[in-house]
């Protein structure tokens, strides 16, 4: 492999490294004038549905609920139907994109890339998806949760108490959310299917949460549920919660190995936050160096590696041109090549993707991340004190940068390396 002579002057430079993360407008224009409830990828392509928008990117929409971006520009979908309504969620399954609204006389749309059929008659309006078992679960609004195979339609146990607003899987069970009350033998809002008596149970037997919930989210082994002021944790044995301020987390996601929460919050324990933010497993962080206004993000999904937030938001700490939509971007702001000094050591560098980091000095453990230029966490693993051998062949040519950060969660340097 070889290396363009940019990298090699960019190289030379000895400024602070920093991978700034921001929220930013998604293609020309000014972004999509209405609330955006739901973005997917599909088929290299990201949609973004929602409510009463009629322009996205400055290009007309005239179904005004759904509009696709190619990683250009934005456009509509040709022969879209007529959406009398939200569009509410979107997922993909086996190779369609599944669109949860109001149309025509059913509830769930499904567009292959190329026409629209409507095969699902749903029992009311639906709120959210989820894959489990390989079928494809969502929940209604009068309670009602249903599994799709591709070709029948079943109900999952009977009509829950209160609205379905979120589903996911935790240790190979279905959870599903929603409000207060969803079960008569408990006062709770999120519910366990129990295939084997065909019922809908509680988890746990007390504390658990009984307020309208917004997100569910699995991450490293914990369920988390938010609702109003509130992020409740499951483990496996007991009920525990996290203040969230008068605000509430509203979508919840996985990116670069973090759990990622939007909504409305400013604060997660005891981190002051706004509207976005990253949880490593140990400490809370912002996600993006802007703050989205309104109520933040609604929901999360990648695409071409990057992450997208929708909302009803109208601006980023005053750019007006993101609007129901972002981009989480990252750029480099400077370079410190932490790798000459006495403490961190890297060798050969440039290299072909395999090298030596040495740590003096070091008395704790370490943990090493590596990015790229897009700021994507391509490599993480556990360092020693003395040399440490990195291989990361495969990568493509050029910068990559490092941080090492120890046990307790402060870094310890940061610099970079380049691939040839």
């Amino acid at each position: 492999m070889k290396i363009s002579k940019l990298f090699l002057i960019i190289l030379l430079f000895n400024v602070n490294a920093l991978l700034a993360q921001s929220w930013n407008p998604v293609g020309s224009g000014d972004g999509i004038n209405g609330t955006v409830y739901s973005v997917c990828a599909f088929d290299s392509v990201l949609y973004a549905g929602g409510s009463n928008f009629d322009s996205a990117g400055g290009i007309y929409i005239a179904n005004k609920y759904i509009a696709q971006f190619n990683g250009t520009t934005w456009s509509p979908i040709p022969s879209s139907p007529v959406f009398t309504a939200d569009i509410n969620a979107m997922l993909v399954y086996e190779g369609k994109l599944y669109v949860a609204g109001t149309a025509t006389s059913t509830y769930i749309l499904v567009w292959d890339g190329k026409t629209w059929t409507w095969p699902i008659a749903a029992p009311g309006v639906v709120l959210c998806f989820t894959i489990y078992n390989g079928n494809l679960v969502f929940g209604c609004g009068d309670g009602a949760i249903e599994s799709w195979n591709g070709k029948t339609l079943t109900q999952l146990g009977s009509t829950l108490g209160n609205t379905v607003n979120a589903l996911t899987v935790y240790n190979g069970n279905l959870i599903a959310g929603g409000g207060g009350n969803l079960v008569g033998s408990a006062s709770t809002s999120v519910v366990q299917w129990d295939s084997s008596s065909g019922l809908w149970k509680a988890i746990g037997s007390s504390g658990y949460p009984n307020g309208t919930i917004a997100a569910l989210c699995t991450y490293n082994g914990v369920l988390y549920a938010s609702y109003t002021g509130e992020l409740f944790q499951w483990s496996g044995s007991a009920w525990t919660y996290t203040s969230t301020g008068s605000g509430v987390i509203e979508t919840m996601g996985i990116y670069n190995g973090n759990l990622i929460a939007g909504g409305s919050f400013l604060a997660i324990g005891s981190y002051t936050t706004f509207r976005a933010a990253q949880y490593n497993g140990s400490t809370w962080s912002s996600l993006g160096s802007n703050t989205l206004n309104n109520n933040g993000p609604s929901s999360f999904t990648i695409f071409n590696g990057r992450l997208y937030s929708s909302g009803n938001f109208t601006s980023a700490s005053g750019n007006t041109h993101v609007r129901g939509i972002a981009e989480l971007t990252t750029s480099v702001t400077g370079i410190d090549d932490m790798s000459e000094t006495d403490r961190i050591k890297i060798y050969p560098n440039p290299n072909h993707g395999i090298f030596n980091m040495v740590l003096n000095n070091n008395t704790s453990r370490s943990i090493v991340k590596v990015y790229n230029m897009t700021g994507q966490e391509i490599f993480n693993s556990a360092l020693s004190a003395g040399n440490n051998n990195i291989i990361l062949t495969g990568q493509l040519a050029g910068i990559y940068f490092y941080r090492i950060i120890s046990g307790d969660g402060e870094s310890q340097g940061s610099g970079k390396f380049v691939i040839e």
